[in-house]
């Protein structure tokens, strides 16, 4: 099982971003690219006001003057995560710009839409989103804590059944919530994600399990898999109920903080996969990167009152796992 684990652990964690090219260096991302600048999402107040700290006009900044202001942002700020050709940089005590190609508007669109219907989930605050060069800046709210799994090794039992009562309490909210529209998926237009070897995203406006299920047999079949395909086909079900999900529920992407003698999870961060979805699939997902977790025994907390236990369809996903890419 553990083995099991880990080999699907691989593959989900290249899954942004894939590419046969060489990825950009991340000291890219620092020089603010030139082109044509691009407002894909309104700049909140506060972003504004940040970047007119580092212009050179005393009146709001706009055009080229925006992008020397980001630049001098960028390289004043924290670097508090990277990966190749993304990160994830403070830019003061309250926002965050998460920067690369081939962002995801999906989290800022998820985050908005559970702000707008719940104040009791802690997800970052959309603040604006630019496109520059090639490059998506995606402003948000900074959320105080330490990544999860950077704790989760020194943590006690007790503390680890905490963060998973908490996670659950989250996830119940978070299954309550009203879906943004008729479709699965997110983003506008909505359509699903699927991480493995690589990254496939499904035909947009899907209105149904069944349209679900063909997506996710749909990858680049291995040699000689086809009668495989067919063999899984009449596994699925198409009576899931559809609810808002995470999809990549894991310690890397929730916030914690110790405080008094315990923990407290303080937030969930990186919705660029997430939406709406079968009601296993938060399930699934959040079996498909442990890895990071050297004690390995994530699995063994996950936050099950929260997204239900679907063990059947974990077993079916592994066998999909099998015959597509």
């Amino acid at each position: 099982m553990r083995r099991l684990i880990q080999t699907r652990s691989l593959k989900s964690q290249g899954c942004r971003g894939s590419s046969s090219q060489k990825p950009p260096c991340f000291e890219d991302l620092l020089s603010v690219p030139q082109g044509q600048l691009k407002i894909l999402q309104p700049l909140a107040p506060e972003v504004t006001a940040l970047l007119q700290q580092y212009s050179e006009q005393e009146s709001k900044p706009s055009g080229h003057d925006i992008c020397s202001a980001l630049l001098r942002a960028l390289q004043s700020g924290k670097v508090l995560w990277s990966h190749f050709a993304r990160a994830v940089v403070q830019l003061d005590d309250r926002i965050v710009v998460k920067l690369g190609p081939n962002i995801s508007l999906t989290e800022a669109n998820m985050t908005a839409h559970i702000q707008m219907h719940s104040a009791d989930i802690p997800v970052p605050q959309p603040l604006g989103v630019l496109f520059l060069g090639g490059i998506t800046y995606a402003f948000m709210s900074l959320i105080e804590g330490r990544p999860l799994d950077k704790l989760w090794p020194d943590l006690s039992n007790a503390e680890k059944c905490s963060v998973r009562d908490q996670l659950d309490i989250i996830l119940e909210k978070l299954r309550l919530l009203p879906l943004p529209s008729q479709y699965l998926g997110g983003g506008n237009p909505p359509q699903c994600v699927d991480c493995r070897m690589w990254k496939r995203e499904s035909p947009k406006w899907m209105e149904s399990e069944a349209q679900f299920n063909e997506f996710l047999l749909s990858g680049n079949s291995r040699s000689g898999m086809e009668p495989y395909v067919e063999f899984i086909r009449p596994m699925f079900r198409e009576n899931h109920r559809i609810v808002l999900t995470h999809g990549d529920l894991h310690p890397r992407n929730s916030l914690a903080e110790e405080r008094g003698g315990g923990i407290r999870v303080t937030g969930l961060i990186d919705w660029e996969v997430s939406g709406a979805y079968p009601e296993y699939w938060e399930f699934v997902k959040s079996l498909n990167t442990v890895r990071p977790i050297r004690s390995g025994d994530w699995p063994f907390f996950l936050p099950l009152k929260g997204m239900g236990k679907y063990f059947e369809e974990y077993a079916i996903d592994c066998l999909i796992d099998n015959c597509v890419t």
